[in-house]
């Protein structure tokens, strides 16, 4: 959970990539704003299935797995390993490539009305992170079972991004934290990305919706997962995102601000 919400930065960032290429203002750093930024609402559900397995849904998305603490397909590309360490308490062990990404503890309280999520790990550069969301439930039960909708969410590894200009009708955005880099023209064809913790398959399209607004799609293996608008304010200091995963109930808003 809060490392899909950290994925969900990176996409932002990406689309950011594509204000820089159309006025050379755009070009530079940028770092989100969390105080002004929203990344709550999120519902994510957990049912049992026929075979006895667990299937995990979210924005569209959805994979299977038993808390048994072998490794099986997650989202678009990882593998996930779950296994339960208590009572009220599952660890989720991510992986992409084969590398870890992030170690997950979910942790229900007593009265199963609220879920405490936290993840944990190292970006590729070696720097920490540590996100951390409550959830509420709002169906099902007991115990993990049900419909669980994000409340807060915290991250102390805020992304900032560097903007460049590609291909004179395009850009390239990258992470120097995450190695995530994304460039594309804004003619709608898809872009790469490319990047450590990036499974292959993934990439991106750019179209321009008006003189300070653009719209970028993301696409796992031929299918788009993530759909976002980006506004850039008047006094060129502020940059809007607000995107949401097909499926997702209430998109999400990240705030940057150039550097």
């Amino acid at each position: 959970m809060t490392y899909r919400m950290l994925r969900f930065l990176l996409l932002s960032c990406a689309v950011a990539t594509t204000l820089a290429a159309a006025d050379n203002p755009f070009v530079g750093k940028w770092k989100l704003n969390q105080d002004k930024s929203k990344f709550t609402g999120e519902t994510m559900t957990y049912e049992k299935t026929g075979s006895g397995e667990i299937k995990c849904s979210t924005g569209g998305l959805s994979y299977v797995f038993k808390p048994d603490g072998k490794e099986r397909s997650g989202f678009l590309g990882e593998t996930v390993a779950w296994k339960k360490t208590g009572d009220h308490e599952w660890q989720t062990t991510h992986k992409t490539k084969g590398a870890v990404t992030a170690v997950e503890t979910l942790t229900i309280s007593k009265d199963e009305k609220n879920l405490m999520d936290t993840a944990k790990g190292a970006r590729p550069d070696g720097t920490p992170f540590q996100n951390r969301a409550t959830y509420e439930r709002t169906s099902g039960g007991p115990g993990l079972m049900g419909t669980w909708k994000s409340t807060t969410f915290q991250t102390n590894a805020a992304p900032i991004m560097e903007l460049k200009e590609y291909a004179g009708d395009g850009l390239t955005w990258y992470s120097p934290a995450e190695k995530f880099t994304f460039s594309a023209k804004f003619d709608g064809t898809p872009g790469s990305v490319t990047g450590p913790t990036i499974p292959a398959g993934a990439s991106g399209t750019l179209r321009r919706t008006g003189p300070l607004s653009f719209e970028l799609v993301e696409i796992y293996e031929s299918k788009p997962f993530w759909k976002g608008t980006f506004t850039l304010s008047e006094d060129k200091r502020t940059l809007t995102a607000i995107g949401s995963m097909a499926g997702a109930n209430e998109p999400m808003k990240a705030t940057y601000e150039r550097q």
